[in-house]
């Protein structure tokens, strides 16, 4: 029978060897409830080390092991979180105060499930894995959905932008040309909420091939090569990003990318509640090929915008609450506003009308054939075109306001610095140093 184990009694701490000798003796390892952990004693035969202190091999291979719950776009997610419960705590004060347990290294003022995913602490021979219970991990991962959905739905005006390359011009570098040469310059525009870029690959016509009454397929020459969505916060912050930069020259410097690279281009705006996140439990900030299928699905109205808008609305609403959607955005577009563009100073090459969309929905699933379970009945009535393109990768270039690493240093930058664990190269004061004050959040 295993012992009553009590991990902070006087006796325990009047001479923690014995008592977990003792423990170590009857019931190596123990589930504690008051933790919701395991206590783990220690033999002479285990030895504790922190990894950080080792040497190549072990250091390497043990870092491989830990360093994906520490990559940028995660921890980046938890900036959302923590952002969040710092103001809660501001507002309301601690719900429980600094931990009377000193030395042991709890940390009490957390909401449920904030806390590591595996924690441990040392009491004498005694080490104590912690890890967060069904229900905390739950929790954490609603908190973590909520903020990041709050902080997209906070935008009133999107700015959708799909194109397709000159012929001639090689894929791959007009993919990395906008990803790591226009992509951080239009970062460095003031004004925007968030921007982020995604290569499209070759429209996939099984997707939803169970839904019938709808035009699945589309000419090559008629596909989008890419969509950037660039999120504003309301129209004030539209005109600062029209006039960011304010030397024309500059502003100039900045299009001719789009005279150099673009055949045709779509410029999609969406107001108000007609641009909405309904769901994301994706995981991180994403920056780089997906870790989740992704999918742009375009659509064309077979009618009238009201009843169209109404019949994805619904759609989106019900795709959103499958377990096996992760994340579902929706925009429904403006009619395209050819003479804002050419104010705004946009060089205009927008598709015909008929090869225009009327909505898109971003759409992320646990597996692809997690979309043959999304159903849609009476959707041809509304929708007549549903263009569903893969998404290889999404990079995000402003997160909240602020530039990201990609959004100064590029895509490549940020693979090298991960490739050898270069943390110091992201420090605020370097790069603030190396790109200014816009770094300074």
């Amino acid at each position: 029978m295993s012992p009553t184990v009590e991990l902070y009694s006087p006796e325990s701490f009047a001479d923690p060897y014995a008592y977990h000798g003792r423990l170590r003796e009857t019931d190596p390892v123990h589930w504690y409830p008051p933790e919701d952990a395991e206590l783990v004693a220690v033999t002479d035969a285990v030895h504790v080390e922190e990894f950080i202190q080792m040497d190549p091999p072990e250091h390497t291979g043990r870092r491989a092991a830990v360093s994906p719950r520490f990559a940028p776009s995660v921890l980046e997610r938890w900036r959302l979180v923590v952002r969040q419960i710092i103001g809660d705590l501001r507002r309301n004060g601690s719900p429980e105060g600094p931990s009377s347990r000193a030395g042991h290294g709890h940390v009490r003022a957390r909401p449920a499930g904030a806390e590591c995913d595996v924690a441990a602490d040392h009491l004498g021979s005694l080490t104590l894995y912690r890890q967060p219970s069904t229900v905390n991990r739950r929790q954490f991962e609603k908190e973590a959905t909520v903020a990041s959905v709050d902080m997209e739905n906070r935008a009133t005006v999107s700015r959708t932008t799909c194109g397709w390359r000159k012929a001639g011009l090689d894929r791959d570098a007009v993919r990395r040309y906008w990803r790591d040469v226009h992509s951080p310059a239009i970062a460095r525009r003031a004004g925007v909420h968030w921007y982020r870029h995604s290569p499209f690959d070759a429209v996939d016509t099984g997707l939803f091939a169970h839904l019938e009454g709808i035009e699945l397929a589309a000419p090559a020459d008629a596909q989008l090569m890419w969509q950037s969505d660039v999120v504003y916060l309301d129209e004030d912050a539209v005109a600062t990003f029209v006039h960011s930069p304010d030397d024309p020259q500059v502003t100039a410097l900045l299009l001719a990318d789009i005279e150099m690279i673009v055949d045709r281009s779509t410029t999609y705006r969406t107001v108000g509640e007609n641009a909405r996140t309904y769901v994301d439990s994706t995981e991180g900030v994403p920056t780089g090929p997906v870790a989740h299928p992704t999918y742009g699905l375009f659509f064309r109205a077979r009618g009238e915008q009201e009843p169209f808008r109404t019949a994805l609305r619904s759609l989106a609403e019900r795709w959103g609450s499958h377990r096996g959607v992760l994340r579902l955005r929706l925009d429904l577009f403006d009619v395209p506003d050819m003479e804002a563009e050419r104010r705004a100073g946009y060089p205009v090459k927008t598709h015909p009308a008929e090869q225009q969309y009327q909505a898109w929905i971003e759409l992320v699933l646990t597996d692809s054939a997690v979309a043959a379970e999304l159903t849609a009945d009476g959707l041809a009535e509304q929708v007549a075109t549903l263009h569903a393109y893969p998404v290889p990768a999404v990079y995000t270039f402003v997160h909240d306001g602020d530039p990201t690493l990609i959004g100064l240093r590029g895509f490549a930058a940020q693979e090298a610095i991960d490739g050898l664990g270069a943390e110091h190269a992201r420090d605020p004061r370097l790069l603030e140093w190396m790109y200014g004050k816009v770094t300074a959040s």
